[in-house]
Formats: C-alpha cells, sequence, structure tokens
C-alpha cells in the first residue's frame, strides 16, 4: 500500500508539473507581449531564446522551483556519441523540476505556424507532433508560434492535413486549460496525448 501511494503521489506531482511548465510558457508570452519584446518576424529559436529569458520574471519558476534550458540534446540510447552530437536531436526547450529524489522533466517543441503557409502547417506535423509520436522526442508539448491569420483558420489547416492523411481522430481539439484560450489536445495510437498551445505574435511587428 504504502508502494502504492507513492506512486500516486508521484503521478499527481509529474501531472502538476506539466501544467506548470505550459503555465510557465504562457506566464514568459504574456510578459513579452506586455514589454514587446518579440517580433513576428524572429525565427521560432530566437523566439523561445526569449520566452526563456522572460522565464526569470515568471512567479510559476520560482513556487514550482523549475529549471530550463534550451537547445537540449535528445540523446538515444544506442547512439554513438564521439562525433556525432552535431547530428543529435535537439528540442527546443527543457524543464526540470524535482520531487523528493525523483527528477521530473519535460519538454516543449515549438514551430511557426500562419494561416495561409501549407508548408508550415505540415511541418508542424512531421517535424513537431511526429516527432513526438516516433519518439524522437521525449514527452513533452507543442507550441505554435502564430505569426500571421488567425488561430482558428491556422489549427483548421493543421486538421485538414491531418484528415488528408487519414488521421482524422489526432486532430487537434480545443481543451480548458486555465488562463488559456488557445489550448488544444491531440489523442494519437496507444492513447498517447500531445498537448498544444498556440501563442499569437500576429501584431508584434
Amino acid at each position: 500500500m504504502i508502494k502504492n501511494n507513492h506512486f500516486n503521489h508521484v503521478d499527481r506531482f509529474r501531472d502538476a508539473f506539466i501544467a506548470a511548465c505550459i503555465t510557465l510558457v504562457l506566464e514568459a508570452y504574456s510578459e513579452s507581449l506586455k514589454v514587446q519584446s518579440i517580433k513576428n518576424n524572429w525565427k521560432e529559436n530566437d523566439i523561445t531564446l526569449k520566452l526563456n529569458d522572460h522565464f526569470d520574471s515568471c512567479a510559476t519558476k520560482y513556487l514550482r522551483q523549475i529549471s530550463t534550458n534550451v537547445e537540449d540534446y535528445q540523446i538515444v540510447d544506442d547512439q554513438t556519441f564521439r562525433g556525432y552530437s552535431y547530428k543529435t536531436n535537439r528540442i527546443d526547450l527543457r524543464f526540470v523540476c524535482w520531487s523528493s529524489n525523483v527528477e521530473h522533466k519535460y519538454y516543449m517543441e515549438a514551430k511557426r505556424i500562419t494561416e495561409k503557409d501549407s508548408d508550415l502547417k505540415r511541418r508542424y506535423i512531421t517535424d513537431g507532433i511526429d516527432s513526438y509520436l516516433t519518439n524522437k522526442y521525449k514527452a513533452g508539448f507543442l507550441a505554435g508560434y502564430l505569426v500571421e491569420g488567425s488561430e482558428e483558420k491556422a489549427v483548421e489547416g493543421i486538421n485538414n492535413l491531418l484528415k488528408k492523411d487519414k488521421r482524422l481522430k489526432e486532430c487537434l481539439r480545443k481543451k480548458q486549460f486555465p488562463q488559456c484560450n488557445t489550448y488544444y489536445e491531440s489523442y494519437h495510437n496507444h492513447n498517447r496525448l500531445i498537448r498544444h498551445i498556440i501563442l499569437d505574435f500576429t501584431n508584434c511587428k
């Protein structure tokens, strides 16, 4: 019974940690809009780097004791290391927190998206969603950096591409998340869940 209680505690902490990671990004995003520190013509890595910089002024970072780093290497167990680091998959952002003697890690991959650019929406699927599903990236969520058009149309375009690929059940569906009306979830084979947030930078010029 003690063992089960331990695992229940770990599971609850992990779920709260995941929610805190998303909240931290949303807080940093809100701060970036307030001080107009990000421009919508930036590359996605530059946007992520600036958001990471804003974490230092976010309450959730200190309340949940979360540390972060950008461009985290995603090491494959059987990977030959020497001379191959430049080929190693790197995810945009890593979050780390400790609960007792358990280290929790969570990740964020970011992709620029627009209402009209089908190539960017396709990349959101192949380099974003599918990177999690093929275990190229470890457990995490996706952030869509909207730089043109409407959120609804951009998400609709992503879903249309999934439908075209006969992946109707994997479409993004809007869900409830505290202080965020641009939160989505998608379900995939073996009941795998991927969380999505859309951050609107269309007016950041």
